[in-house]
């Protein structure tokens, strides 16, 4: 019982410093910018949601659910998922690009800087994910060591026992 209140207290913390994050970016932007500003900063991170949504969708969930079901194929599934959502980061990243050269205006630049951090979001996401499936949700700030194993060796045989996913 304690280490599933201790897992559930770990996703409250990460989700308040994520969401937590947010909402101060867009109070500093709506503070500080004019009204043309603010509604181009807004509709970017619209697009940005989207795009992240489906990607968690896509790719996120499974591999969550993958990791629960196969417990010593952790590895293996974070993988594959860090390489698709990488590779949706890159897509994404492409269109975000294209569509903030193409919409110009207000809007534009604000796109491009999203196609800038949108393989960095998905990765850190997907990580997250990742660390729910394989049983290990800590706060963000013990990460380091999913982002480690998952992205530094990914030749992990199935059932091999290392680091955060190996307990």
């Amino acid at each position: 019982m304690g280490r599933l209140v201790g897992r559930a207290g770990g996703a409250l913390v990460d989700q308040v410093l994520s969401s937590g994050t947010q909402l101060l970016l867009i109070v500093l932007v709506a503070r500080h910018a004019d009204p043309t500003t603010f509604g181009a900063v807004s509709v970017a991170l619209i697009v940005h949601g989207l795009l992240l949504g489906l990607v968690r969708a896509g790719v996120g969930e499974i591999v969550l659910l993958r990791c629960r079901m196969i417990r010593p194929a952790v590895h293996r599934e974070a993988c594959r998922g860090l390489f698709i959502v990488l590779l949706a980061g890159v897509v994404s990243a492409l269109c975000l690009a294209a569509a903030g050269v193409v919409v110009g205006g207000e809007v534009g630049p604000f796109l491009l800087l999203m196609s800038l951090a949108a393989p960095f979001v998905y990765t850190q996401d997907l990580l997250r994910y990742v660390a729910y499936g394989a049983g290990r949700g800590e706060p963000a700030g013990h990460r380091a060591d999913v982002t480690g194993n998952v992205s530094g060796r990914c030749d992990v045989k199935p059932g091999e026992r290392h680091g955060a996913f190996g307990a």
